[in-house]
């Protein structure tokens, strides 16, 4: 998968960016300002629609790319603070995207997918509960749970460490380290020793008056 994304414009954050990139195993936005690597993954799946610019993917724009390819089954998004619909359980936060990109009548591997990938987080985990009941940390896991849900082609991380203490930032790493070899992740980060142990290349946001990116191989 290539991506191209042209005069890319958010108010004062960022002013006419264009970056091409192919998308191969991990890449990571590093980016030491924070927010602009972010921009960045948002504007792939269109959370903020204040962003002006074009993305093209594999040579069609963005629109053209999910008439053909249903936007859940391309990109799977983990938001940075994890967030979750309020009024819903943890089950039917994750129920919910996972019945429209599967359909009906998965129930029981739904069921078998959570319990896998709580196991792998070794987390522990009341599904019946309210998001607003649950840690930061925990909820944080459970969006990039409901993510990985959807088997999407490249799974879109957007600060992967935030929020998480020191033993869930080794779990998260080594689980990171493992998906890597399976499927493409495209990971937007602040966190300079994270990036170079996990980069197979880097987006690099240099800081100055108008942003550079850099694409930097890691061997």
């Amino acid at each position: 998968m290539k991506i191209c994304i042209k005069n890319l414009c958010v108010a004062d954050a960022v002013c006419d960016l264009s970056v091409e990139f192919e998308v191969k195993n991990a890449i990571v936005l590093f980016d030491p300002e924070e927010y602009r690597a972010g921009i960045l993954l948002k504007k792939l799946v269109d959370i903020d629609s204040s962003m002006d610019g074009t993305v093209f993917i594999d040579g069609v724009t963005k629109a053209e790319y999910f008439a053909q390819n249903p936007i859940a089954s391309v990109f799977g998004y983990v938001f940075d603070e994890g967030i979750m619909l309020s009024n819903l359980s943890i089950r039917e936060n994750l129920m919910l995207p996972y019945r429209l990109r599967w359909g009906t009548g998965r129930d029981e591997e739904f069921e078998t997918q959570v319990r896998y990938w709580l196991q792998m987080f070794e987390l522990e985990m009341d599904l019946e509960l309210r998001p607003a009941f649950v840690k930061p940390s925990r909820l944080k896991i459970m969006c990039f749970i409901r993510s990985l849900l959807l088997q999407p082609q490249v799974l879109l991380i957007d600060n992967p460490y935030y929020l998480l203490n020191q033993s869930e930032r080794i779990k998260m790493l080594d689980i990171l380290q493992t998906l890597k070899t399976q499927m493409k992740l495209i990971v937007a980060s602040t966190d300079l020793d994270f990036t170079e142990n996990f980069a197979d290349t880097v987006l690099n946001f240099e800081v100055n008056n108008k942003i550079v990116v850099k694409s930097i191989a890691i061997t």
